[in-house]
């Protein structure tokens, strides 16, 4: 166990050493809507492809794919 925090303690320091706080920051607003529909994009291709090969699921996992593709299709 001493090992698993003797690596997270190195892989902090290491972050903020070497890690830039500030790199080109701008004003520009953040798109929220974007990151949000990203999220249930990605989140819909894993249901599907975690609901293909169960029984009787076909049909779901179709059709979350074609949410997902809808989405992506609109936001293109």
């Amino acid at each position: 166990m001493s090992k698993i925090w003797q690596h997270s303690a190195l892989a902090l320091l290491m972050a903020l050493i070497f890690v830039p706080s500030h790199v080109n920051e701008t004003t520009d607003p953040v798109d929220n809507l974007g990151g949000v529909l990203s999220v249930v994009l990605v989140g819909t291709l894993i249901l599907a492809i975690n609901f293909a090969p169960v029984p009787n699921k076909g049909t779901l996992a179709l059709g979350l794919a074609a949410i997902a593709a809808g989405r992506w299709r609109s936001a293109t």
